[in-house]
């Protein structure tokens, strides 16, 4: 995972996000309301909120010194379809608060940290032994429990059945609240395959 380098803006009228890193390049600003800023930083820990900067869209939630944001950087096409990637970018209140009080950009680097969350498998055992049956299945199943829940390392994330190859899951955080694990065939380098991915 890379390095972020992430600059904060803001006037009077609106808080910038500008992010970098080695895969994606530098993306335009995110820029939400100030006033919908400080709304998200005065809610409670377990709420979540939906901003949009059209096409971009941003998760926010605030909780233990931090402002925790899912970028969604989007793109349009000419076609009406859709490409982009996410970053998440965890921000300190005292800086975000420095930026909207001073109005001087600050940047800083988000280094990639061990983001694992704790995975609690207790309720999906039949999915699991069924899934084990196929070194295929086995094999995607391993991937996705290495790569798809980086939400961080005091994240819970309880896997239970959900039919023969599938999960269902909730989070401790909220963030998101839920969603399903789900087995996908496919074609890649001129082969099937068999790959998880989550949807929310």
């Amino acid at each position: 995972m890379d390095s972020i380098l992430v600059k904060l803006e803001c006037n009077n009228a609106y808080f910038g996000i500008r992010t970098f890193d080695r895969t994606h390049g530098r993306k335009g600003r995110y820029l939400i309301v100030v006033s919908r800023l400080k709304e998200i930083l005065s809610t409670d820990a377990s709420d979540v909120a939906l901003d949009t900067d059209y096409p971009n869209i941003a998760v926010f939630q605030h909780r233990d010194g931090l402002l925790k944001v899912k970028l969604l950087w989007l793109t349009l096409l000419h076609n009406n379809d859709v490409i982009g990637f996410i970053q998440r970018i965890d921000i300190p209140d005292s800086l975000v608060s420095a930026v909207v009080n001073d109005h001087k950009p600050k940047s800083f680097l988000m280094k990639p940290h061990d983001r694992s969350s704790h995975i609690d498998t207790q309720g999906s055992a039949s999915t699991i032994r069924n899934v084990l049956k196929s070194k295929y299945q086995r094999r995607a199943f391993s991937k996705a429990m290495r790569d798809s829940f980086q939400w961080g390392d005091e994240e819970v994330v309880t896997l239970t059945s959900d039919g023969k190859d599938d999960f269902y899951f909730t989070t401790k955080s909220g963030y998101p609240k839920n969603g399903g694990l789900i087995l996908h065939q496919g074609i890649r380098k001129g082969h099937p395959s068999l790959f998880y991915s989550v949807h929310t």
